[in-house]
C-alpha cells in the first residue's frame, strides 16, 4: 500500500457522541486516529462537546487523540421523553453538521465528507448542489429485504454518493447485486491496534475459554454457553457485560439455569485495553455469530483482536469470515448457531496443542495485513485516486 497523498483533508461526521460501549465507537476512533497518523487533516464532527471531551473518549479506547485531528462540535437533540411530541432525533444533528461543513468549507479545503450513518449520507445528499463536497459512506451491514423503507433509503444512498466503503467484500458484493452502483468502490475492512495488543508468549495450558464483546444475540454468547455445558474440564471467561442491561442479566441467567457459575466468569464491561488482557491467559478464543444482517457481512474488531493476541479461534463460518481467516490454518470455523460442533472444535484446541501452535502462528502472520494504519492508507488513496472532485462534477450535471 503507498503512503496517503500530502495535504489530504476529510471531514469525518458523526450524528452522535463517541462516548459509547459499542463496538462501532471503538472503530470509529481507531479509524480517525489513524487517518490523522498517516498524515491527512481529519475535521472530526461530533457530539462529545469540547476536545477534552473528545481526548478522554478516545482515552477510552486506548487512543491518544492525534494533532492532526480537529475537534468539531456538533449540537445533539437529548432523548427525553415528552409526552404527546413527536420529531425526528436526528434533525438537529443533521442541520448542525451541514452547518458546520459550509462553514468548513468557506474557511479551509475539505476533499471528502465521510460518514458511515445511512440517514446521514441522504440528508447531505439532498444538499450536494449547495455543498459541493463529495460525499463518501462507509457501509456495514445491508438493510433486510422485507424492510422496504430501509431498503429504499439504502438504495437512494449506494446509487448516489461519490464514493461507498465497505467493510468486507461480501458486503460490496451484496449491495452491487442489488442496486445500480455506479460510484468507485473500496473494501476496507477492521483493523486492530498491533503496538496495543500484545501476544501471549505461545499457547496457553490453561484450559480457558474467552470471550470478549457485546452481549447481544447476534454474538452468539448463548450458543457458546450450550457448547460449554458438555466441557467440564473448561473454565469460561466472558468479558463486556454492561451493568443492568437485559443483555447482562439475560447470560447471567443462563449461567445459573445450567449449574454452570462455578466455571464461568461474567466480567463487567471494562476499558478497552483492560478487556483486551483476558485474551493472554486463555487456550481457545471463541467468536460464535449468529448468522444475521449484521454479522453476515460485518468485518468484526474482535476477530482481529484474537489474531493479534496469538490466541487459538474457534469461529463461525460465515462469507465475511472466510475473507479475513482460512480454516485450520488461522482458525476452526463452525457453522454458525451449531453449539454441538462449535464444542467440539474447542474440545480440539483444548487437547490438540500441535492443531493449536499452527493457528496461533498462522494468525500472528495474517493480522499484520489487517492494522488500523493499513486500513487508513488503504481509504485515504481511494478517496485522493477515485473519489475527489466527484462531488463538484456531480453537482454541476
Amino acid at each position: 500500500m503507498t503512503a496517503p497523498p500530502k495535504n489530504l483533508s476529510i471531514a469525518y461526521a458523526i450524528p452522535e457522541d463517541i462516548g459509547g460501549r459499542r463496538a462501532r465507537f471503538v472503530q470509529i476512533a481507531n479509524t480517525v486516529s489513524a487517518l490523522a497518523r498517516e498524515g491527512v487533516r481529519v475535521h472530526f464532527l461530533h457530539g462529545s462537546g469540547s476536545r477534552k471531551g473528545l481526548e478522554e473518549a478516545f482515552g477510552r479506547c486506548g487512543l491518544k487523540l492525534p494533532r492532526g485531528v480537529e475537534s468539531v462540535p456538533i449540537q445533539l437533540l437529548r432523548k427525553v421523553p415528552v409526552v404527546g411530541l413527536r420529531m425526528s432525533w436526528n434533525w438537529v444533528a443533521h442541520r448542525s453538521i451541514l452547518g458546520k461543513l459550509l462553514g468548513l468549507r468557506e474557511s479551509t479545503r475539505v476533499d471528502v465528507v465521510y460518514v458511515r450513518h445511512v440517514k446521514l449520507a441522504r440528508f447531505l445528499l439532498r444538499f450536494r448542489a449547495r455543498l459541493g463536497i463529495p460525499l463518501v459512506f462507509e457501509a456495514h451491514a445491508a438493510a433486510e429485504d422485507r424492510d422496504r423503507k430501509e431498503v429504499a433509503l439504502e438504495r437512494e444512498v449506494v446509487e448516489n454518493v461519490d464514493g461507498l466503503v465497505t467493510i468486507s467484500k461480501a458486503l460490496e458484493d451484496c449491495l452491487r447485486e442489488r442496486y445500480r452502483v455506479s460510484a468507485p468502490v473500496c473494501v476496507a475492512h477492521d483493523g486492530v491496534n498491533l503496538g496495543e495488543v500484545e501476544p501471549s508468549e505461545g499457547v496457553s495450558s490453561s484450559p480457558v475459554v474467552c470471550y470478549v464483546g457485546s452481549f447481544r444475540k447476534i454474538k452468539g454468547v448463548e450458543v457458546l454457553l450450550e457448547a460449554m455445558r458438555g466441557l467440564p474440564e473448561a473454565r469460561l471467561v466472558l468479558v463486556g457485560a454492561i451493568p443492568g442491561t437485559e443483555e447482562a442479566e439475560r447470560v447471567r441467567g443462563i449461567v445459573d439455569n445450567y449449574g454452570m457459575s462455578d466455571r464461568v466468569d461474567v466480567i463487567e464491561h471494562v476499558p478497552h485495553r483492560e478487556a483486551l488482557k483476558f485474551l493472554r491467559s486463555a487456550r481457545v478464543a471463541a467468536a460464535p455469530f449468529i448468522e444475521d444482517k449484521g454479522t453476515v457481512h460485518g468485518s468484526p474488531l474482535k476477530l482481529f483482536e484474537y489474531m493479534a493476541a496469538g490466541v487459538p479461534m474457534v469461529v463461525t463460518d460465515l462469507p465475511s469470515v472466510r475473507e479475513v481467516v482460512r480454516d485450520e490454518e488461522t482458525a476452526v470455523l463452525v457453522p454458525p448457531g451449531d453449539a454441538e460442533s462449535l464444542r467440539e472444535a474447542i474440545r480440539r484446541l483444548l487437547s490438540d496443542e500441535a492443531l493449536s501452535g499452527r493457528l496461533r502462528d498462522g494468525a500472528l502472520r495474517a493480522v499484520k495485513e489487517y492494522s488500523w494504519e493499513e486500513r487508513a492508507k488503504r481509504i485515504a488513496d481511494f478517496v485522493s485516486t477515485q473519489v475527489a472532485g466527484r462531488g463538484q462534477r456531480e453537482a454541476d450535471r
